[in-house]
């Protein structure tokens, strides 16, 4: 099982499902303008949501959310 851990707080996660993040680090903006994730995924001409982008792409949008990848864990995406 992958382990996120916030870059800001410290705190560790160990899941296989980013999105929950997702959900707090959506919550926390005031709009998508300048959201890391949509222009990720606009670049990649992804047509889909934002969350189904995420659960796609769990590392790259951890990563994108500010939180690190710890390393021992192997990546399912780069």
């Amino acid at each position: 099982m992958p382990k996120f851990i916030d870059k800001k707080t410290g705190s560790i996660h160990y899941t296989d499902y980013i999105a929950p993040a997702g959900k707090s680090f959506c919550g926390d903006r005031t709009s998508c303008e300048n959201c890391p994730i949509l222009a990720e995924r606009t670049c990649q001409g992804w047509t889909g949501t934002c969350r189904d982008w995420v659960n796609s792409h769990p590392y790259r949008a951890a990563e994108l959310m500010g939180y690190a990848v710890d390393e021992k864990y192997p990546k399912a995406n780069p």
